[in-house]
């Protein structure tokens, strides 16, 4: 079995800390811009005196080397003392966070790699999913260590600070049900009959969100972008699409859309199909979005629920990692489905609905009445919550505008 060493260098971790401890100002924009985690410090010692740091500075306390001493231990203590002689210049301390977060990924990579010698020989297939993912999905923070008195000092800020984030979504029900809004590092998943309305509803949580200067982006791997633009525009212009799409279109119905190309579309948009759920979560992970939505999930590829929970495991870790909201479209079983007339969904009705409820924070659906004879789609719907992890159940009835291609609430 391969055994990979694990990259790592003491004197950069001893470089960085004796710069905090100088240059302690410095460490809010190392933190901000950065991220640097106590994951990124391989050594226990250099972790535990910057994870020390971090605490003290959550608490608005000054990091002097007598305070950071104060709660280590004795040959920890004499190790703090010792790399503080070692001053280092404040313009460094970004070039060696940077290179600590490097090491970091590739010891990720070291233990992906042992990982999966290690699930090859045992032939554990479990294991080797798991070291794979890892292998493709590089550094992640995994330091989520708070002991009791850092947990406390957090939920004291918190119930003392401003109003937690939120993002409002289009639908003032939907909105107080979920406590204000959908939240960053939770993950969201709409479910809707095929030509119910989830993807319409999507981009018209997307464009909600950019509405509050939100960064908003959607991956899509069942339609191409321009399609999906073209929606857009004949939402907000009431452009008939098939008009927009055969160019069918007068002189006054061609100011519309340039209009609404110069005022900006409010999301953008990366074809995904063929992607693997890896690539997508490193897509995710390496830009600043505030709010993401893929549609489909179940479009990527996999082979069975084992697949499929991993799929949906990393899109709940990428929500958290990328400190973003994921919103994620899912199929429904057709088990249910003994007439024209489709039934009102509920969470069973989810392709792999166990693995998926249960990663996600919310599921949602979209649901519209149908005529009793064609089974066509009318337009009085309604876009309802049958998981809400921070909120309550409950739904916003609405009624489906086919010319704006949006779902309206109804006033209570």
């Amino acid at each position: 079995m391969t055994i990979v060493a694990e990259p790592s260098d003491k004197s950069v971790e001893e470089a960085l800390i004796s710069g905090l401890f100088h240059h302690p100002d410095k460490l809010s924009s190392l933190l901000q811009e950065i991220k640097l985690n106590p994951s990124a410090f391989y050594h226990d010692k250099t972790r535990r005196i910057y994870t020390r740091m971090l605490i003290l500075f959550e608490k608005a306390t000054p990091i002097t080397l007598d305070l950071v001493c104060s709660e280590l231990d004795k040959k920890d203590e004499e190790y703090a003392r010792f790399i503080y002689d070692t001053r280092q210049g404040e313009g460094a301390l970004v070039h060696l966070a940077k290179r600590l977060l490097e090491l970091e990924d590739w010891r990720l990579r070291a233990r992906a790699t042992t990982g999966q010698a290690k699930a090859i020989d045992t032939m554990d297939f479990d294991a080797y999913v798991k070291a794979r993912a890892l292998d493709q999905e590089f550094a992640t923070n995994q330091d989520s260590f708070y002991d009791a008195e850092r947990l406390a000092e957090d939920f004291l800020n918190y119930i003392e600070g401003e109003q937690a984030e939120t993002f409002k979504l289009p639908f003032n029900k939907l909105n107080r049900y979920l406590g204000g809004g959908f939240r960053r590092q939770q993950m969201t998943i709409i479910g809707g009959w095929t030509s119910h309305g989830k993807s319409v509803v999507v981009d018209q949580f997307l464009e909600a969100f950019s509405g509050q200067g939100l960064r908003t982006h959607l991956y899509m791997n069942e339609m191409s972008h321009q399609e999906r633009v073209v929606r857009l525009v004949g939402r907000r212009t009431g452009i008939p699409t098939h008009k927009i799409m055969t160019k069918n279109i007068t002189l006054e119905e061609q100011a519309k859309i340039d209009k609404v190309l110069k005022d900006g579309l409010p999301f953008s948009i990366t074809p995904c199909a063929g992607w693997s759920i890896e690539e997508l979560s490193y897509d995710i992970k390496n830009r600043e979005f505030d709010v993401v939505a893929v549609d489909v999930l179940h479009l990527f590829d996999y082979e069975s629920e084992l697949e499929l929970a991993r799929i949906s495991r990393l899109l709940n870790r990428v929500a958290k990692t990328a400190n973003c909201h994921v919103i994620a479209t899912v199929h429904l079983n057709e088990g249910r489905v003994n007439d024209v007339v489709r039934p009102r969904p509920v969470t069973r009705d989810i392709r792999g609905s166990g693995m998926l409820k249960n990663d996600a924070d919310n599921v949602m659906f979209v649901y519209r009445e149908q005529d009793p004879s064609s089974g066509d789609p009318l337009p009085s719907s309604a876009v309802y919550l049958a998981k809400a992890r921070s909120g309550t159940l409950g739904r916003a009835d609405t009624i489906f505008n086919p010319k704006h291609l949006r779902f309206e609430e109804l006033p209570e």
